[in-house]
């Protein structure tokens, strides 16, 4: 079983994947499909291929943690991939501030390659999820 992170945006799509153990988020792409069909295709087909339990789509919010037009564009995406996949379960989770975060990271590692930011974005954002699971399942332990 393995979780699939994604930082969703109409032009460039994230991709990050976990370990079997679901403890450690690895970057895996960007997609950068003609349109939304063509996005939900790829993911669809590295569900197969992964064996992807669950999909957590970055939900971004502003400051405040409230909802803005992107919000409901990534709110629309998800109801939309939900019904291509199945028994996929789809999670949103806050990603607030996890570009900045992936800027840094990239500038900390010293790396020129800011096409990676959307990939680092999901991983940041699928890591985040995987902390959060591993701490509500050590309180209910």
């Amino acid at each position: 079983m393995k979780i699939l992170g994604l930082d969703y945006g109409k032009r460039r799509t994230g991709v990050a994947i976990s370990d079997s153990f679901c403890a450690i988020a690895f970057p895996k792409k960007t997609l950068k499909p003609k349109n939304e069909k063509n996005l939900i295709s790829d993911i669809k087909k590295i569900c197969d291929e992964e064996g992807i339990s669950t999909v957590v789509v970055g939900l971004p919010c502003n400051m405040k943690g409230e909802y803005t037009a992107q919000t409901d564009s990534v709110v629309a995406f998800s109801e939309n991939l939900k019904k291509e996949l199945g028994n996929i379960e789809i999670e949103l989770f806050d990603e607030r501030l996890s570009t900045i975060q992936a800027e840094r990271a990239l500038i900390d590692k010293n790396l020129k390659k800011f096409s990676e930011i959307d990939e680092i974005a999901a991983q940041i954002i699928l890591q985040a999820w995987l902390d959060k699971q591993s701490r509500t399942s050590a309180k209910v332990q």
